[in-house]
């Protein structure tokens, strides 16, 4: 065999050529850009703002995991017609405006006038529940990098008769009631993953009504929340400062002497010199181990402040939840929590309430377990077995205080 011994002949050849950059029609940009928005489509909110009353929409809010979740009916129809006859007389009215969807900010106000069987001229209520409801909603949110700031304004009204479903009453016999309640909430959230701050609102509520009655609440949250090793520990702290008073204690009328009526006596308001506090805690643990599971427990301290009674509550929370296949699921919980009653709350349900019922402490236990399954695509079964124990809670009933 034979080889080439010889080293093959290579050069480097440099190659030098003269450029000049030139950039034809340069001028200097000094104008904001101005486009044409082709968008063509009509942007819709996702929430209503008309109440519809279907019977036949899914009331059941699924949780886990997105694919137990319905398809939600449409709101919108292209053709829609209903027909409503009764003996009563109403009459609703909204009005909603929002600058749309931002990337800034999110800001509308809403207004709502509502009546049954109200008049505008003396008599106002033409029958025993006719109720008049007026409210003005301001609302924003900003979107600050990875926070979003929320913040609400409400002032609503509410005005009507002291029935009680007592028909058979002359209307001139019975007194009307009207309660006005000035709102204001702010909450920061956080939605960066590596921050252990996760959300903090403060509230400041301000009610009244035309028996010199006036409630002032403020409260706060704050919750933290950090993830290591597949666990996600979160502590949630609160706090609620609720103040009753009344400017002519003389108007009160004595209560009867029976031990389960909780009303207010012209004897017992010397004694409210400090608001009633609730002070509550939440310890949660998450995580995965063949089941998802919360394991955590609730911590309570509420006082009132006309008998200086307390209660103190400490009690687990649990939560399990578990798939079975792909179409299965079964859920159990488990939470007693200490709840504090305020007259303006009672209001909002019960709004011919006894203008002096006093605020109260309630403990209220919550253990439930559920299973659903999804059949088809479009077909799907729920069960549900809930047990329900409140301590303390308030039975609306009926006396006749002058007869």
């Amino acid at each position: 065999m034979f080889a080439q011994e010889e080293r093959l002949r290579y050069e480097i050849i440099d190659v030098f050529k003269s450029y000049s950059p030139v950039v034809a029609n340069s001028f200097k940009i000094s104008t904001q850009p101005i486009y044409d928005d082709t968008l063509q489509e009509k942007i819709i909110p996702n929430k209503p703002i008309l109440t519809r009353n279907l019977f036949i929409e899914e009331l059941i809010n699924f949780e886990y995991p997105s694919k137990f979740k319905f398809n939600q009916l449409n709101d919108y129809y292209a053709s829609h017609a209903s027909i409503e006859l009764g003996s009563h007389t109403f009459f609703q009215t909204k009005f909603h405006y929002s600058n749309g969807l931002s990337m800034r900010h999110n800001s509308g106000v809403y207004l709502q006038v509502s009546s049954e069987d109200y008049s505008l001229r003396s008599p106002y209520f033409k029958k025993h529940n006719g109720d008049l409801f007026r409210q003005v909603h301001f609302y924003t949110t900003r979107f600050l990098n990875d926070k979003i700031l929320k913040t609400n304004f409400q002032i609503n009204s509410l005005s009507g008769l002291y029935w009680g479903g007592l028909e058979n009453v002359n209307m001139d016999d019975i007194n009307s009631y009207q309660g006005n309640n000035i709102s204001l909430l702010t909450s920061l959230l956080n939605n960066n993953s590596n921050s252990l701050f996760k959300l903090a609102d403060v509230s400041f509520n301000y009610f009244s009504n035309n028996d010199k009655r006036t409630e002032i609440a403020l409260s706060s949250n704050i919750n933290l929340q950090i993830t290591k090793s597949l666990k996600t520990y979160s502590f949630d702290f609160s706090g609620q400062l609720v103040s009753s008073n009344f400017d002519n204690p003389g108007l009160l009328i004595s209560s009867p002497l029976f031990s389960n009526v909780m009303t207010y006596s012209s004897d017992s308001l010397g004694e409210i010199v400090v608001p009633d506090k609730l002070v509550s805690s939440q310890f949660i643990l998450s995580g995965n181990n063949v089941v998802d599971y919360h394991l955590g427990f609730n911590m309570a301290y509420g006082q009132l402040s006309h008998d200086n009674s307390s209660q103190f509550l400490l009690f687990p929370n649990l939560k399990v939840f578990n798939e079975i296949g792909d179409a299965q699921s079964i859920e159990f919980k488990l939470i007693k929590q200490l709840k504090y009653n305020s007259f303006t709350d009672l209001f909002e349900t019960i709004p011919f309430i006894d203008p002096y019922f006093k605020n109260f402490l309630s403990e209220e236990l919550q253990a439930g377990i559920s299973y659903k399954n999804l059949l088809t695509q479009y077909l799907s079964f729920f069960s549900t077995l809930n047990y329900n124990h409140f301590e303390g809670q308030a039975v609306p009933f009926l006396f006749d205080l002058y007869y």
